[in-house]
């Protein structure tokens, strides 16, 4: 398989407005193609992040090199990133008339957008609405009109800060297919923060947790399936009978008298001698989530 392209690589970088640091070492890699999800809690300097990569905010130390370019240097390429932090339009201004000036201001000939803005109208389903002036738009139509700015024209990566808040299930749907269609048909890379977990599982390839300014988890994820099962005994009982339990080593023993099994090859051995026992009281199947891995790496942290 071939290896991916580094497109954005990120080294030290901080970020601080007076003496309040908001990113303190930020060292971070983002690949051709690769949909990476950004999560923290309020604060935790996402935004601020987010901001510094598109050039929205000047950082105070570190580097940022997208396609091996300084960006502080080389800001024309900032043109190939697409973003929406906080959806803003001119009022005054139609859908249409909104992404045309958008478009011109990131140097998009008046030609490709004769023929790039109905597209991007289509693709998050506002074109009937071209015509209409943004001051009638909902929260969730300005956001579709949001994701459509940050489409426009041919774009390496995409930064996306809370880009579901708003959408209805039908605009969740839209973007979803957007991000992954993008990602992996036209390889464009994409920096996704969201609260919405669900979301996040659905399109992300990679998480990174961010928490006062720092990265303190940046991996793949996979939901796993584990298989909990409750004993009929407890305390003392259970440890006794755990001790000369000859598949030890591949469960993990909670202290509510419940035990867990990952390795699901040898699931049916476990459950065939727990059986023989006479030891199996409940069953059940549970799912490790990105909201679990969170709380989990949060509480950690704390």
């Amino acid at each position: 398989m071939k290896k991916k392209e580094v497109l954005v690589n990120i080294s030290h970088l901080k970020k601080s407005y007076g003496e309040k640091r908001i990113l303190r070492d930020i060292n971070l890699t983002i690949k051709k193609g690769e949909v990476v999800g950004l999560l923290g809690v309020n604060g935790a300097g996402k935004t601020t992040l987010m901001n510094c990569i598109a050039g929205m905010v000047p950082f105070s130390e570190g580097d940022i090199l997208f396609h091996g370019k300084d960006l502080s240097e080389n800001r024309h390429e900032l043109n190939k990133i697409g973003f929406l932090i906080k959806a803003t339009f001119l009022e005054y201004l139609t859908a249409e008339e909104n992404l045309r000036v958008l478009g011109t201001y990131a140097g998009i000939p008046k030609s490709e957008l004769d023929i790039l803005v109905p597209k991007v109208l289509k693709i998050v389903q506002l074109y009937d609405k071209r015509e209409e002036y943004i001051t009638g738009f909902s929260f969730g139509q300005q956001q579709r009109l949001g994701v459509a700015q940050a489409i426009l024209g041919e774009k390496d990566i995409l930064i996306l800060d809370e880009p579901f808040v708003g959408l209805d299930s039908e605009g969740k749907e839209m973007l979803e297919k957007v991000i992954l269609e993008k990602s992996q048909k036209s390889g464009t890379a994409v920096l996704l923060s969201s609260h919405d977990m669900k979301e996040i599982e659905k399109v992300c390839d990679r998480v990174v947790i961010m928490k006062d300014g720092n990265i303190v988890f940046n991996d793949t994820f996979e939901i796993r399936q584990t298989v909990h099962i409750q004993l009929k005994v407890k305390g003392g009982e259970l440890k006794s009978y755990l001790s000369i339990f000859p598949l030890k080593e591949k469960i993990t023993v909670h202290g509510d008298g419940v035990i867990e099994v990952e390795d699901t090859e040898i699931l049916g051995t476990i459950l065939n001698r727990l059986g023989e026992d006479n030891m199996i009281d409940k069953l059940y199947v549970k799912e490790t989530s990105i909201q679990e891995l969170f709380d989990r790496i949060i509480r950690e942290e704390l």
